[in-house]
């Protein structure tokens, strides 16, 4: 009789263990805050999903809140302070910031990342149609009076801006020299101004179907230009970023493929995360990549099973993210 319980007691056991098996969940209720961009971004809109799917699996009793600020330099800051859980940003630029590089006047060790790879962004060049440009390299041979927007000072935009002019010999006084200006400001002025004829070149990191270019697309004829070889070699080796031709039909209009230079979105915490929590986050946006490719056309090329790869990361990964990835034998 001893002998029966035992078993029955070792039986019980299994059942429970094999039933709790891959299934981990924070021991109570949770504030998660996940950086992204301001309203109307492609990364807004990636933060407003990432909720939705985390709500559903955090226990009862949390909070997830999305933040409209503050992009690729900024997100990586306010993970590291403590005052964002999660933050979106670009892996190179993550990376910069790990290794306290370019924009970056220090390191931020504590960054880790947690799921990479998420999308294929393109730094797009847009014109409109009528300003009669075929490539940047105009500005500066034809003296042209452009007037450029671009997001906030401080963002990745903003940064890029700079270093494509720069690739192709043009400074903020060159463009001022000729009439032109630069002006940053916020998504919906951008469209806006875009669509009204008040700006007439347009620097924005985009997805195939981003939200606020496809929302000047539909009424405005735009021109998406292609960059000079020797600029695409440029900026890769002195920034990392890698060549990119986005394909024709990622916008009303544009029926070429277009040459550029691109990167893609990661999503990064820090090391004091709980390791549980790192696991729960990651396996939920891995286990519902259907339904992130479905819900955002840029999202078309996520695949689970290179997110933690360093080149698409720039980080060394949470250990929650590792546990997860090594579990689907995804890393070896």
């Amino acid at each position: 009789m001893k002998k029966i319980r035992n078993l029955l007691l070792i039986i019980l056991v299994l059942v429970v263990a094999l039933a709790g098996h891959g299934e981990v969940k924070a021991a109570g209720p949770v504030q998660l805050k996940i950086a992204t961009l301001g309203v109307g971004s492609s990364w807004y809109i990636y933060g407003a999903t990432f909720a939705e799917l985390l709500g559903k699996v955090v226990p009862k009793g949390s909070k997830i809140d999305v933040l409209p600020y503050s992009g690729s330099i900024g997100n990586p800051k306010l993970v590291s302070k403590g005052d964002a859980d999660l933050g979106l940003g670009m892996g190179i630029v993550a990376g910069w910031a790990y290794e306290g590089k370019y924009k970056f006047d220090k390191k931020y060790p504590k960054l880790r990342a947690i799921v990479g790879a998420l999308d294929q962004y393109y730094y797009a060049v847009i014109a409109r149609e009528d300003l009669g440009i075929n490539s940047l390299s105009d500005i500066k041979n034809k003296k042209m009076a452009v007037k450029i927007v671009t997001q906030p000072t401080g963002s990745l935009n903003a940064v890029m801006s700079i270093q494509v002019l720069d690739a192709y010999g043009i400074t903020k006084k060159d463009i001022e020299k000729y009439g032109g200006r630069i002006t940053h400001t916020s998504n919906d002025v951008i469209a806006s101004d875009m669509k009204d004829g008040r700006a007439n070149l347009w620097f924005q990191p985009a997805t195939a179907g981003h939200p606020n270019v496809s929302s000047v697309a539909v009424t405005t004829k735009l021109k998406f230009l292609p960059y000079d070889d020797a600029v695409i070699k440029k900026l890769g080796s002195q920034y990392g970023f890698a060549p990119a031709t986005m394909p024709a039909g990622a916008f009303k209009g544009q029926d070429k493929d277009v040459s550029m230079v691109g990167f893609k979105t990661s999503l990064f915490a820090s090391a004091d995360m709980s390791e549980d929590l790192a696991y729960l986050v990651t396996k939920t946006l891995c286990e519902n990549a259907e339904k992130l490719q479905s819900a955002h056309k840029g999202m078309a090329s996520f695949d689970p099973s290179k997110a933690w790869e360093k080149q698409y990361t720039g980080l060394p990964l949470h250990p929650g993210a590792e546990k997860y990835y090594r579990e689907k034998g995804y890393m070896k």
